[in-house]
């Protein structure tokens, strides 16, 4: 019978690429160098395109691993916008209260950790599928050379965090005027 597995690999700016593959390649031995291979050369894309960006997103954990064994963690999606002023993340927690969420800024990294905790179950229900990730997650973002870390601050609303980095002025040229002296 053929169960198609979507591998959920995430490639720049975060964006998902779903890969499908039989449940016989996924498992098979055989296949375990190309699958490798192909992780490999993921991340060396991943890393050349994260350097046209301000933001790191070439350590960020992965969903789904290809390798064998590899299970699907909860992995908050985000995105990230900017404008003149400041830089704007978007994180969809859905299901995680905000007393389960921990921000952090260390390093001039910025550190999102939390928990998507489970909706107990009573003793006697017996589950037949269960589709939803649970489970803690962290995401770490190194932030901008512009970015103003003390003054980041979070909202939440929906099931979407939102934080505000505000941004650092640019340098305004300075100049000056040369008297010129006669002799």
């Amino acid at each position: 019978m053929y169960t198609p597995h979507v591998n959920t690999q995430r490639g720049f700016a975060s964006r998902p690429s779903p890969v499908v593959r039989p449940d016989n390649e996924r498992r098979g031995s055989s296949y375990a160098p190309v699958l490798q291979l192909h992780d490999d050369i993921d991340r060396l894309f991943d890393s050349v395109f994260g350097m046209m960006s301000p933001w790191d997103f070439g350590f960020l954990p992965r969903l789904g691993s290809s390798h064998a064994g590899g299970a699907a963690s909860v992995m908050p999606r985000l995105d990230v916008r900017s404008n003149e002023k400041a830089y704007t993340v978007s994180v969809e927690l859905p299901g995680v209260q905000p007393d389960d969420v921990k921000i952090e800024v260390r390093d001039h990294v910025l550190i999102l950790q939390g928990e998507k905790k489970s909706e107990g179950s009573g003793d006697n229900e017996a589950c037949y599928l269960s589709e939803r990730s649970y489970g803690s997650f962290e995401r770490v973002l190194t932030l901008p050379e512009d970015a103003v870390a003390d003054e980041i601050s979070a909202t939440h609303k929906d099931g979407v965090l939102c934080i505000a980095i505000p941004r650092k002025e640019p340098d305004k040229p300075q100049s000056r005027t040369i008297e010129i002296v006669k002799q």
